[in-house]
């Protein structure tokens, strides 16, 4: 009633209903289509066909060799997205940011020394790109697992998983071609389920994000080198082994441990039916209700995605040196 009067007008319960009002010559409410929503919808078919993959798959598979993986952006430098900034009437006109082309030696100066601590590479815009994945797979992946081998004194026939999201940049036929050459299976998640499934998202990059703004102590001034530094030393504290086994649990894995002292993951079901309450609570399950096929869908890039390039080489020889096999020669040829 106060409010009102000193109004001089009805004043509603809603502010924001109030503000649309006031400025209804420059914004406006839109509504999402229904068509849109079923996007962001979760199959409860791709969760059972997940489920039953991830058994198979990973049942003999070393945890140390059962990777997941995921892309994190930082803000500050993406210019993916307008942004509107107050500054000083002189700098009006001024660019606010422009890509700089990489100097590892600043990068250098700064701490971070390419190829120890991180792998420092330059792309266009502020996308992981297909080029930049296909070069992280070839020089981060593909070493570790390597090296891993030998540390576990395991035949390069033991294979390997990597876990992703299916964005389209994760599921090139070069990314396949790569992981199957060096017997890696390449295991994708199921469409929109990222936020459930996705290992990275699930206790890594929350607490990852967490100790990167405690590291700059909301200093926005830092170079991307400095970012960068300070971004490692973040991770570093967020993949401590109790967020990373932790992260794994939430997904719906656990630990197996064999009589001869050797690790593999297994799949705890019980843990997929909690996530897949979850995503019901949440009303992003859709369920499947039988149906007459009327026509052929193509194959959806989820699940084990590089099964086919896994087979060639397995008739082939994968690690033969005398077949002297190259995966640009079949990259090329597949075109």
């Amino acid at each position: 009633m106060q409010a009102s009067i000193l109004a001089r007008h009805e004043v509603g319960h809603s502010w924001h209903e109030g503000f649309l009002v006031r400025n209804e010559k420059y914004i406006a409410v839109n509504e999402a289509d229904p068509r849109e929503q079923t996007r962001f919808k979760v199959k409860d078919s791709d969760i059972d066909e997940y489920e039953q993959a991830a058994e198979v798959l990973t049942k003999d598979i070393p945890c140390e060799l059962n990777l997941a993986a995921d892309e994190v952006g930082y803000q500050q430098f993406a210019d993916s997205h307008t942004k509107v900034k107050i500054v000083k009437a002189s700098d009006k006109f001024k660019k606010l940011h422009f890509p700089q082309p990489l100097n590892t030696d600043k990068f250098k100066i700064a701490g971070v020394r390419d190829g120890i601590d991180a792998v420092l590479l330059e792309g266009e815009g502020t996308n992981l790109t297909t080029a930049l994945h296909v070069n992280w797979l070839e020089k981060v992946v593909v070493p570790y697992v390597e090296k891993m081998r030998k540390r576990l004194k395991l035949s390069n026939e033991t294979r390997a998983l990597l876990q992703v999201d299916n964005c389209p940049s994760h599921t090139s036929e070069q990314a396949k071609l790569i992981l199957a050459a060096n017997n890696l299976i390449y295991f994708t998640l199921p469409p929109n389920s990222t936020h459930y499934l996705q290992m990275c998202d699930l206790g890594i990059f929350g607490a990852y994000k967490h100790h990167l703004q405690t590291l700059r102590r909301n200093n926005t001034h830092d170079t991307p080198e400095r970012v960068a530094f300070l971004a490692i030393s973040a991770l570093r504290q967020a993949m401590v082994p109790v967020n990373i086994f932790n992260s794994f649990k939430r997904a719906g894995y656990s630990q197996r441990w064999d009589d001869d002292g050797t690790c593999h993951a297994q799949v705890v079901h019980e843990s997929l039916a909690a996530v897949r309450e979850e995503i019901e609570a949440d009303g992003l399950l859709l369920k499947y209700s039988g149906t007459r096929q009327t026509r052929n869908r193509a194959k959806k890039a989820s699940g084990w995605v590089n099964e086919d390039e896994m087979d060639i080489f397995d008739h082939m020889g994968r690690f033969n040196l005398e077949i002297g096999l190259s995966v640009d020669i079949i990259f090329y040829q597949n075109q």
